[in-house]
Formats: C-alpha cells, sequence, structure tokens
C-alpha cells in the first residue's frame, strides 16, 4: 500500500510512513487459520501465548502417557520374566534304619527351608539351607536306633517370605509374590510345601 500523503510505498502491517511520519488510520491485520495463531504486525510475526502453552501442554501430555506406558509394559515384563516356578526333586537315603532326606530346587541359594518326617508314632524336623540347588536333611532316627516300619511322609516347607533373609526377599518378593507353581500357596500356613510318602519295611 501507499502512503496518501507522499505516497511513498509502505509495508504491510506497518502504522507510520518512514518518509513524510504520516499516520495511518486502519493498521492491517492477517490472521492464518491454523493450530496456531500467526499474527503479523509491525511487519514481524508474533505467536500466541496462550496457543503456545495449549500446544506445550498437549505435547508434555501426550509424552507423559507414551513414557508411563512403556515403563508399565516393561515393569509388567519384568516381572513375568523374573517370577519362580518353584520346583523340587527329593530322594531318601536308608542306612540301618535312619533316615537322610536329599533334594534339588531352583529357589535362590541360601533360602531356609524345614524337612518334616513324620508318621502316626513319630516326627522329626531338620532345618536346611539351599546351596548350589541342593539342600540335605539330619539324619531321621530314634534317639540314634532305626524307624520303625511303616509309611511316612516326607515335606519340605518354607513359612513367610519375611522370615527369610533380605537378599532372598529381593529375589522371592517379601510376601512371595515372585513365587508360583503347585507348591506354592498363599492360603496356607506355609508359602511353599512339597510333600511324597516314604515306606519303610
Amino acid at each position: 500500500m501507499n502512503c496518501p500523503e507522499c505516497n511513498a510505498e509502505i509495508p504491510r502491517g506497518w502504522v507510520r510512513c518512514a518518509e513524510c511520519g504520516h499516520t495511518l488510520q486502519n493498521v492491517e491485520w492477517q490472521v492464518m487459520m491454523g493450530p496456531q495463531r500467526n499474527i503479523e504486525l509491525k511487519g514481524r510475526s508474533v505467536y500466541s501465548t496462550t496457543d503456545f502453552m495449549i500446544g506445550f501442554v498437549v505435547l508434555l501430555f501426550a509424552f507423559s502417557s507414551i513414557v508411563f506406558t512403556f515403563v508399565k509394559h516393561n515393569s509388567g515384563a519384568d516381572l513375568a520374566k523374573n517370577k519362580i516356578e518353584v520346583a523340587f526333586q527329593v530322594e531318601t537315603q536308608m542306612n540301618e534304619g535312619q533316615v537322610q532326606i536329599f533334594g534339588t530346587t531352583n529357589l535362590p541359594d541360601d533360602t531356609e527351608l524345614v524337612v518334616v518326617l513324620t508318621n502316626m508314632y513319630y516326627y522329626g524336623e531338620s532345618k536346611v539351607a539351599v546351596k548350589n540347588g541342593n539342600f540335605s536333611s539330619k539324619l531321621f532316627s530314634i534317639s540314634g536306633k532305626p524307624l520303625g516300619a511303616g509309611e511316612y511322609t516326607v515335606e519340605v516347607s518354607m513359612n513367610s517370605a519375611l522370615m527369610q533373609d533380605e537378599k532372598i526377599q529381593k529375589q522371592i518378593g517379601k510376601h512371595g509374590e515372585m513365587l508360583t507353581g503347585p507348591y506354592v500357596s498363599k492360603t496356607t500356613g506355609s508359602l511353599i510345601k512339597y510333600a511324597t510318602n516314604l515306606e519303610i519295611n
């Protein structure tokens, strides 16, 4: 456009003529539609502060949602990956009527277990710790004498995870939540319980 006083060319958006100093009565505004309003004033491009803040908040929310979903997914995957499906393999060895229980397990080393040998007339208990995936009980006898003939029950159990060492709790969970499988119970007195029968002739 041209100045009405001196006919000098005036850039769009200017409010005063650079040649004669005449003040224009109408200021030309251009509004561009889109996610942001771009207002041309005095030959400059000015962004709306409100639109900028809204855009920033939207981007921040979207980024936070993506991060939360990623962390939640990976945390769930790691949790499932670190679960321990408890396994046992138990064998007995007899020597002149005395019995010793041997076993293997995938529980962490230093996990404390209780091995029990019992029937209607006998009860014997041995506290053991897992070493390199193995454990072994004491010799079960009647004051050093042979056990009586009959059917016995062999039990291997672990009580509350809170009774285990802190390094064990980190692997099995403070409440045993990292343990799974048929030998794991969250309702009985023992968190883990394995049982099998033994016949002594």
